[in-house]
């Protein structure tokens, strides 16, 4: 199955992960640009590094999805800037 995820954003709660590392590699080999998040830095640079290793390449975000803050700052680093 091939999936037009060229230009596209995708932001992976739980990318860290099982079924959310799997998605998030799925997802960037399609050509999506991927963040994922967690709330353990430890975590997120652990499967940077796994994903680097895949020639995949995604944005670690810590956060806290159930702090409204924080959700609100993971939806700006995902957002389209005015350049793209």
């Amino acid at each position: 199955m091939a999936l037009e995820l060229e230009g596209k954003v995708a932001l992976v709660s739980g990318g860290s992960k099982g079924i959310g590392l799997a998605v998030a590699r799925t997802l960037a080999l399609n050509g999506a640009k991927v963040a994922i998040l967690s709330r353990h830095a430890g975590n997120l640079e652990q499967a940077r590094q796994v994903l680097a290793g895949q020639g995949v390449t995604v944005l670690p975000v810590q956060a806290d999805l159930g702090d409204a803050a924080q959700a609100e700052r993971c939806l700006l680093y995902t957002s389209p800037s005015p350049r793209d």
